[in-house]
């Protein structure tokens, strides 16, 4: 650095000088340091470069935060009162920190009013990279941010570096085991009219067309993706013992917590008179009474390979043409589903199902 540039350390550097100093335009460094869209990684991080070198500030960020812009990826997320969250980070920081990079998670509230508040404020952050999950209205104007992105179980429009499984797959499998148990009559507790909720549905009405059984056996309900919900559509469906199904397939796991409340309230035994079975795998699920059958799309899992993805795209190992990583789901059998098949012994209280199904194991990424 010359006498001159050492001397604009000490009081300060102006647009112009940090223009002079990287060969750009004054334009072009105004709209990196106002984090326009449409900017050029390169020249952002050259434009940085000059920034730590020289300790300039803007009205937003301390020198040590500056020094820091480039190490912080944010991760965008609907949720995050679901176990399945807490997971997902888990395993995005366990990968990501090590390595040197600061994670912050941002909720995000999405659509007419959030939408562009949320944005601007993670631009203001100049991040290295960003990390979307979930189906996230308005998410692709994160691409204009002109940093590395990857999404988890994003919209299709999202054309970043994503991890995925595949939706319809890991809904039949689960009722292709809740079909081989002997029910027929299922409710389906679905979430919020979305992709999501879509895709799940064709997986069941999939198995139910390859077993052959008519659709009508089929409730489906939907905004039931969290506890109170689950609770509330179950008391409904479960009251009414001549028509109540026999088994009952929540959107995700959270939902079935709700599920087995309702259970309880009424005076019903699961899994002797009511089978319920989940979505997402989470820990917890396992500590349920009886431990909850559910199929695995391993949450922790799919945070570890969006770091790993996020962090060979900023150093360039990936170029911007999307890649993905896959993640194979499992059937996690536990004692939540009955045999109807089965001939209730003694006490009446031993009879999951644990029918031999041709269940994949969990696939590594591909």
């Amino acid at each position: 650095m010359s006498n001159k540039d050492e001397a604009n350390k000490k009081k300060g550097i102006t647009t112009a000088d940090i223009a002079r100093m990287t060969g750009l335009s004054r334009a072009t460094v105004s709209a990196v340091l106002n984090r326009k869209p449409g900017v050029n990684p390169e020249t952002r991080e050259k434009v940085f470069d000059v920034i730590r070198a020289t300790g300039y500030e803007t009205g937003m960020f301390s020198r040590s935060l500056l020094s820091q812009l480039s190490r912080m990826v944010i991760v965008l997320s609907p949720g995050i009162s679901n176990p399945f969250y807490h997971q997902f980070f888990e395993g995005i920081a366990r990968t990501l920190e090590p390595e040197g990079y600061h994670v912050l998670f941002q909720h995000t509230w999405w659509g007419e009013e959030g939408t562009m508040p949320v944005l601007e404020r993670i631009q203001s952050y100049g991040p290295a990279g960003i990390i979307v999950h979930g189906s996230l209205e308005g998410a692709p104007a994160v691409l204009d941010f002109g940093v590395p992105c990857v999404g988890i179980e994003a919209d299709a429009g999202l054309r970043a570096h994503r991890v995925s499984f595949d939706v319809p797959k890991a809904a039949k499998l689960i009722t292709d085991y809740v079909i081989q148990c002997g029910h027929r009559r299922i409710a389906f507790l679905a979430g919020p009219e979305c992709e999501a909720t879509r895709q799940r549905k064709v997986g069941i009405i999939e198995a139910f067309v390859d077993r052959g059984i008519e659709l009508v056996n089929l409730v489906v309900r939907y905004n039931c993706d969290d506890p109170a919900h689950g609770y509330q559509e179950a008391l409904h469906l479960l009251q009414t013992p001549e028509t109540r199904p026999t088994a009952i397939f929540c959107y995700n796991d959270y939902c079935a917590f709700g599920v087995y409340r309702a259970a309880h309230d009424l005076g019903l035994h699961i899994p002797n008179d009511l089978s319920v079975t989940g979505f997402d795998g989470i820990e917890v699920g396992e500590l349920l009474g009886p431990p909850l059958t559910t199929v695995s799309i391993f949450p922790q899992r799919q945070g570890e390979e969006a770091a790993r993805l996020l962090i060979r795209a900023i150093r360039g190992e990936i170029g911007p043409e999307p890649v993905g990583v896959i993640i194979e789901p499992k059937v996690i059998i536990r004692e939540s589903v009955r045999d109807l098949a089965d001939v209730p012994s003694g006490n009446g209280h031993d009879h999951a199902c644990h029918t031999d199904l041709a269940i994949p194991l969990d696939g590594a990424a591909s």
